[in-house]
């Protein structure tokens, strides 16, 4: 793994020294973002290959391993803004203060604000190639009063329930070089602090000029879904989590939230980036692989419990989906 500090050249021991307490942690004394990262106790672990940490900027590349379910729980500096990228995969944020999982799926790029203590982690049936970067709202704030293309760019704000959503897009391959760059740490010398710093506002800029493209006038208010829709949408989401054995067909669930199908199917995708269908999917496999860890559970009472009338009929949805048996899990 790589751990960069410009500035404190003792951090690299504490960093050492914490790594081998399963915890990482990176601290500046006085104003400055700290990170701290700690894979929970019987968890899976996600791979942390490059942490870097200076003023304005720190950012942390990791991986997960495919049909393992990792997690990790993350602090950062109060009021900073956090950048993910997910290159390969899919991963689910849990902030403190929410009730709903903000989920970002593969070739997807996301700006938000939260809380500073949250939880990462990987979304069933793949492999995760991702990075979080955290942003001081010091350095921010300076850019956006000096360059035009950040003018107005916080009208792109979507208030929701314990986070803020400032912008997504899909990342062009400029913003993919530059993830790689810092991925692989390609930057280096004396003035690698400003460089990280320039490419990941570069990747910023890049991203609000995906909204202009899209038409989105960052001058004014965004066209963003509605909050009762939004709404909606949660609400379904939520059914479906206490119904995955006996899901609603999607007329009955459109109509439990007060909305028609056709809504549902479309507003859904773009609240969660996956269809309704998709969504069950995910999620039976998901509680599949807890209820696994029960050995005294035979697979045809998992199959019961997940709402598969045949055991064999889950086996093989579980291989489809995972690429083995379910016994291959236990």
């Amino acid at each position: 793994m790589g751990y960069e500090n410009d500035e404190k050249g003792n951090l690299s021991k504490r960093v050492n020294r914490a790594n081998r307490e399963n915890r990482l942690q990176l601290v500046y004394e006085g104003h400055f973002i700290g990170d701290q990262i700690k894979s929970p106790a019987g968890k899976g672990q996600f791979s942390l290959h490059t942490v870097y940490c200076s003023e304005g900027v720190s950012y942390v590349y990791f991986t997960g391993e495919s049909g393992k379910f990792q997690q990790m729980d993350i602090l950062i500096g109060p009021g900073c803004y956090q950048l993910w990228v997910v290159l390969k995969g899919g991963i689910s944020l849990h902030f403190s203060k929410s009730d709903h999982a903000l989920e970002v799926v593969e070739d997807r790029c996301l700006l938000v604000r939260a809380g500073s203590e949250f939880s990462v982690g990987s979304l069933p049936g793949s492999s995760v190639d991702a990075m979080l970067i955290s942003l001081s709202p010091e350095l921010v704030d300076k850019v956006s009063k000096g360059l035009d293309d950040f003018q107005g760019w916080e009208s792109l704000l979507r208030h929701q329930q314990g986070y803020q959503i400032y912008i997504e897009s899909k990342p062009g391959e400029v913003m993919l070089q530059i993830v790689r760059n810092l991925a692989f740490n390609e930057y280096e010398g004396c003035f690698k602090r400003h460089l990280v710093e320039m490419k990941v506002l570069e990747f910023l800029l890049l991203m609000l000029m995906q909204q202009k493209e899209r038409g989105l006038d960052i001058t004014g208010h965004p066209q963003a879904m509605e909050d009762k829709v939004l709404q909606q949408m949660h609400q379904a989401r939520e059914i479906l989590m206490h119904r995955l054995s006996d899901p609603p067909s999607l007329r009955k669930l459109a109509l439990e939230v007060g909305t028609n199908e056709s809504h549902l199917k479309r507003h859904f995708k773009e609240a969660f980036h996956q269809t309704v269908y998709g969504f069950v999917i995910d999620k039976r496999m998901e509680k599949a692989l807890e209820l696994l860890k029960d050995k005294d559970l035979k697979i045809v009472e998992i199959a019961e419990r997940l709402g598969y009338k045949h055991a064999t009929h889950f086996s093989a949805a579980f291989k489809k989906y995972f690429g083995g048996h379910p016994k291959d899990y236990r």
